[in-house]
């Protein structure tokens, strides 16, 4: 049974329920919060908001700092959710599967990141993801991830503009950076090829597994030489990368490293 101090913020000296307009609040975020049960400055106050109910102290009721899981305050589509999914470590970190959603929320809808990173352009994340607890779920028990690993929505589908669990896997930093050398966004219009003003040639460059880093394959007066010499490269560089990924990635994906 409620106290006669809790009857103050629900309900009147009868116990009665108060008046819905009595109960009513505005959280900071613009959602209107209706007080169901309980209430006081020194107890907790059970709210619904929409369809969603919970508890909290009076005190964040009467300052409008509740939140509401589903506000979608990441990038405008991402929103928490409510499950067992945290957003941070004990020690205050972002835990991993948090830091990769909102990485991946970035890609597809800051309009900061777009502008910098313009081979993102177009690129959405399917709707069930924009639910953390959805994304956590599947980045614990699905996902093959493995520290210092990247998410990737290329290798599986060519020229994929969508993350979902079908498009997605996680893969070697090193074969990801392997892989954006694909992508011909230098004036040269040739993958892995640009101009050198020292040598005023084009210089073939290529990421190489056995080196670990970006290595030099030359540079050639002709542009479709420095294309070829990329090219018969990267043949090598893949056979490399299907060997070290063999029972380690899908045969999907290793059927893409061409």
């Amino acid at each position: 049974m409620l106290n006669k101090y809790q009857r103050k913020s629900v309900f009147n000296k009868e116990g009665e329920l108060l008046p819905i307009e009595q109960r009513t609040f505005t959280t900071n975020e613009g959602y209107t919060l209706v007080l169901i049960n309980g209430g006081s400055k020194r107890n907790r106050v059970a709210f619904k908001i929409e369809d969603y109910e919970s508890e909290t102290s009076f005190t964040q009721v009467e300052k409008g700092t509740v939140k509401y899981p589903y506000h979608p305050s990441v990038f405008g589509v991402g929103y928490v959710g409510v499950g067992k999914h945290i957003i941070r470590e004990k020690e205050g970190k972002l835990t991993p599967s948090y830091d990769v959603w909102r990485s991946m929320l970035a890609r597809g809808y800051s309009v900061d990141y777009n502008s910098r990173h313009l081979s993102y352009k177009d690129v959405t994340v399917c709707k069930e993801w924009h639910n953390y607890q959805v994304f956590a779920e599947w980045f614990t028990t699905e996902a093959n991830y493995q520290k210092g690993w990247h998410l990737d929505k290329d290798l599986l589908i060519k020229d994929n503009k969508l993350y979902s669990p079908e498009t997605c896997l996680f893969i070697p930093q090193e074969l990801n950076k392997f892989m954006t050398n694909i992508k011909s966004n230098n004036t040269s219009g040739y993958p892995g090829v640009c101009w050198d003003k020292e040598s005023n040639k084009w210089l073939a460059t290529i990421n190489s597994v056995k080196y670990g880093k970006k290595v030099k394959l030359g540079r050639f007066k002709d542009i479709k030489e420095a294309g070829e010499a990329y090219s018969e490269a990267r043949k090598i560089e893949c056979s490399t990368w299907v060997g070290r990924m063999e029972h380690i990635l899908p045969n999907e994906a290793l059927n893409n490293l061409t």
